[in-house]
């Protein structure tokens, strides 16, 4: 969108422009137990709901604050499904907490530190897709009935961390 610096919420700003073959997808919530299977199917929506076909996926974790195992677990099988699909995972603004937990877990080496970006700021241009083997492009499958998390474009922005974990006993969708 001219005239507005950013990225932002193609919900709240559908005149914007949207860089072709990029997924910007920002989580406003701790990953853990409670949440992390809604995150990994929302990302794979907004893969899926891309207009045109993803080739790098930006997950903006500037308010994820914490993470546990079974959200790193989720995380990894994140990755590993967009790989096999051609389409990288990059994490934006992941806190110096979060990358230590990952580290602990033995996760930041496999999750390769190089798509690990300071910020979201610089102008993100999805790279070609790496080779993958014959038959192993695919398109991450979508729940029927459930609304695809957004996609972004240069301008957008959107989180969706339901259950932040203040509430214990709230059931996630």
């Amino acid at each position: 969108m001219d005239g507005l610096k950013g990225y932002h919420d193609i919900t709240r700003y559908p005149a914007a422009r949207r860089v072709p073959g990029l997924v910007l997808f920002r989580w406003d919530a701790p990953l853990f137990f409670a949440n992390a299977e809604v995150f990994g199917q929302d990302v794979r929506e907004a893969v899926a709901a891309s207009p045109t076909p993803a080739r790098r996926a930006v997950v903006a974790a500037e308010p994820v604050t914490d993470m546990d195992t079974w959200a790193a677990d989720v995380l990894q099988s994140l990755k590993d499904d967009l790989d096999a699909a051609g389409i990288e995972l990059h994490c934006a603004d992941v806190k110096d907490p979060v990358k230590d937990r990952l580290k602990r877990y033995g996760l930041l080496e496999q999750l390769e530190p190089e798509r690990f970006h300071p910020t979201v700021g610089p102008p993100w241009t999805p790279t070609s897709p790496r080779p993958a083997s014959p038959g192993a492009r695919r398109t991450p499958s979508r729940t029927p009935g459930r609304r695809a998390a957004d996609d972004l474009g240069p301008v957008g922005a959107s989180g969706r961390g339901r259950c932040s974990g203040r509430r214990r006993r709230r059931r996630c969708p």
